[in-house]
């Protein structure tokens, strides 16, 4: 009989082999993204002193300014990400999107800077945040949304990248969350397994239905047809509508590849 893996058994046996470890080995362990574990704290923290309690163990950790974070760390040497990449991330949100706010307001440069600024302070060096409240702010701008709607946009969307998801995910229109959950599972199905695949929108085309029945059959010559090639084309537009933005489609640059080997992501 296999006994479970529990959170506790997994941290004695760290514990042994921290502990027991011969002096000629050294580890250095860094650990992303504290503030979006999902569980006991406490737990993780308890991992963090364990490691750290020995002296050839060395521990970098990243995570927002949590004030749990902030005041079991207080006495270890600190940067902050924002410090050191803030001009890039200024650069990036300058680029995609003020051309689209110069363009509705081109008598409001400065409340455009006011908003550009305040959206890289709130980013707090995290580019994936950034990249995705750009693409909300575009589509606030592309709806005529007023200066003062596009500053309600970024007020009300969560700080942490893990409470944007949440906030997009929320946002939908309910009758889109079975088409969203569907496609969310294949996804990580793909990226969990033991050999990582990439999905290429063709290959997400055949689990339509209407694609489907033709993959049971295996009726080669459907996935030729216009038919299947318009099928492509508007699931590109379905991914983007049904998973609130948090998935998108890359052209694939590849010689010889299909036009709907777009790999998505």
């Amino acid at each position: 009989m296999l006994v479970a893996w529990t959170d506790e058994r997994l941290f004695a046996l760290l514990k042994i082999f921290v502990n027991q470890k011969p002096t000629s080995v050294s580890l250095c362990a860094f650990i992303d993204g504290l503030d979006e574990f999902i569980g006991e704290e406490e737990m993780l923290l308890d991992v963090i002193r364990l490691l750290n309690s020995s002296l050839s163990c060395k521990v970098c950790v990243l995570s927002r300014p949590e004030q749990v974070f902030r005041e079991e760390f207080k006495g270890s040497p600190r940067l902050r990400v924002q410090d050191l990449n803030e001009d890039d991330m200024r650069t990036l949100a300058t680029k995609k999107l003020v051309p689209y706010l110069e363009t509705r307001f081109p008598s409001e440069t400065l409340t455009v800077c006011r908003l550009v600024e305040d959206l890289v302070q709130k980013a707090e060096g995290v580019f994936l945040w950034l990249d995705l409240m750009v693409k909300d702010l575009i589509v606030g701008a592309r709806n005529l949304d007023s200066l003062h709607e596009l500053r309600l946009r970024l007020a009300r969307t969560p700080g942490s990248i893990m409470g944007m998801y949440a906030h997009k995910l929320q946002s939908l229109d309910s009758i889109y969350l079975k088409d969203a959950f569907r496609y969310f599972q294949m996804l990580l199905a793909a990226n969990s397994s033991w050999v990582t695949r990439s999905v290429d929108l063709s290959g997400l085309a055949c689990t339509e239905d209407v694609a489907w029945e033709h993959v049971k059959t295996s009726d080669d010559l459907y996935f030729q047809t216009a038919e299947f090639a318009a099928l492509c084309q508007g699931l590109e537009t379905r991914l983007v509508t049904r998973c609130a933005g948090l998935v998108e489609v890359q052209e694939n640059f590849e010689v010889g590849t299909s036009m709907y080997s777009d790999r998505i992501s």
